[in-house]
C-alpha cells in the first residue's frame, strides 16, 4: 500500500513540475528559438522579466532559469 501511494504521489509532482514548465513557454515571450532537428528546441523566453533557457525534446520540457535579468523599457 505504501509503494502505491507513494508512486501517485511521485506521479502528481512530476506532473506539476512538467505543467509548471509548459505554463513559462506558454504564458512568457519566446525572445529566440533554436531548432536542431524536428523534435528538439531550444528556446530562450522572457516571463516576468526573468529569462528562461527551455529545452523542447517531442513532448517534455525542462525550463532553468538564468542569472541574466532581462531590461525591456
Amino acid at each position: 500500500m505504501f509503494k502505491l501511494l507513494f508512486k501517485v504521489l511521485i506521479l502528481f509532482i512530476i506532473s506539476n513540475y512538467l505543467a509548471a514548465d509548459s505554463h513559462i513557454i506558454k504564458e512568457g515571450q519566446i525572445i529566440k528559438s533554436k531548432p536542431y532537428s524536428l523534435n528538439e528546441t531550444t528556446l530562450i523566453v522572457n516571463n516576468s522579466n526573468k529569462i528562461y533557457i527551455c529545452s523542447i525534446v517531442d513532448r517534455l520540457t525542462k525550463c532553468i532559469l538564468s542569472d541574466y535579468r532581462n531590461k525591456l523599457n
